[in-house]
């Protein structure tokens, strides 16, 4: 296809960079970022958009910096994990600031009274991350391609932690491994490890209980949350909803909840939450995805004052039919990991909420990836 010369005048919430093509068609290119000039081939053209590959760099952006890893890249078998370790760090913070209000903007939530703080920065930009989904064909072990469903095998990664990158080099010295081998017609098996596995435990396409992958970053969510649980006083009771093994179920329980009602649909972390913590908790399995129906089948859960949830990308649509269920809620903690839908989902909620404070954290540098921390209270309240 067509081979043209442009300069990249923004991002978009994904992260890809954005330019125009001589007609005027609004061009995604991934590995440019503002401030590139350079010569795109187009790849993929629809009728209002389309993408292009970057054939080459003419002249660099100012805050295009040298990637830290040897197998960051964009073809065929390079890893895209870290599809923004080519741009300066502070950039990618104003840069994710940027993404935040635009969006909040377009899904017509940002107004004058929010509360929209800077993005709460990494400590560490590399060696932060606590788990990692490997892909392996048995032969070699690495990362998935952005350019393909292909390997693109690895030797080390930098943002992992000290403790993960030891073992992936155990892994590597696991290789070739028949047992890795795909099976079904499925091109590569996944290896998922955290710093609790051992190596020698480790089993194909077994996944890992979800946690949050920065520690660090996940003690600074708590910390947040907790600044902004309601005070004491007269008996409250809090409805979580996707709690897992209890990560932010141990923030509630330091306020001053008498009651704490917890949902999830892995029944070994629900259970495993419902008998590490205190009497207070109430346990339930759920696909809620499907239906609230366990939620309205527990006594007092519909009555709670507090609602936290910490739902996985897809978000969760059915958050306003849930909370006009509630008549005594007066707030809602919304942990979101993606952008589009948590406005999707708050966008729904009735006028008799308002979203008070949004606070991005930065949980993976050198990705487009923005957490989210938002306070929705009712306005009665407010």
């Amino acid at each position: 296809m067509s081979i043209f010369e442009g300069l990249i005048t923004d991002l978009s919430y994904k992260g890809q960079g954005v330019t125009r093509d001589p007609t005027g068609l609004s061009i995604f290119v991934h590995g440019a970022l503002p401030g590139d000039v350079g010569k795109f081939r187009i790849v993929t053209r629809k009728k209002r958009y389309g993408f292009a590959v970057l054939e080459e760099l003419v002249k660099p952006s100012e805050h295009r910096v040298t990637p830290l890893c040897r197998h960051h890249g964009f073809s065929n078998g390079l890893c895209g994990g870290c599809p923004w370790m080519m741009i300066d760090y502070s950039e990618q913070l104003a840069r994710k600031d940027q993404i935040v209000r635009s969006q909040l903007l377009r899904s017509k939530l940002l107004h004058q009274d929010l509360i929209l703080p800077s993005i709460i920065s990494s400590p560490q930009s590399t060696g932060y991350r606590n788990r990692a989904k490997f892909r392996s064909d048995g032969k070699a072990i690495g990362f998935q391609s952005s350019a393909s469903n292909a390997l693109a095998p690895i030797d080390d990664c930098v943002v992992l932690t000290t403790d993960l990158r030891a073992k992936l080099r155990k892994l590597r010295e696991m290789l070739p491994n028949s047992k890795w081998a795909p099976q079904a017609g499925r091109p590569l098996v996944t290896i998922e490890v955290d710093e609790l596995t051992r190596v020698e435990d480790v089993m194909p396409n077994l996944p890992i209980r979800f946690h949050q992958g920065n520690s660090q970053q996940n003690d600074k969510l708590k910390c947040w949350l907790r600044d902004r649980l309601p005070g004491g006083g007269a008996k409250r009771s809090a409805l979580e909803l996707f709690a897992g093994s209890g990560n932010l179920t141990k923030v509630l329980l330091s306020g001053s909840f008498q009651d704490v009602f917890a949902f999830d649909s892995d029944k070994k972390a629900i259970s495993d939450l419902g008998k590490n913590f205190s009497p207070k908790v109430q346990v339930g399995v759920a696909n809620l995805f499907s239906s609230i129906k366990a939620v309205e089948g527990m006594p007092g859960a519909l009555n709670a004052e507090v609602l936290l949830l910490d739902p996985p990308r897809s978000g969760f649509s059915q958050l306003a039919s849930l909370v006009n269920k509630m008549p005594q809620l007066e707030r809602i903690f919304y942990i979101s990991c993606d952008l589009a839908s948590f406005c999707r989902d708050v966008a729904k909620l009735s006028d008799e909420w308002v979203l008070k404070e949004v606070q991005p954290i930065d949980m993976f540098p050198h990705t487009p990836h923005i957490e989210l921390a938002a306070n929705i209270e009712r306005k009665m309240t407010y």
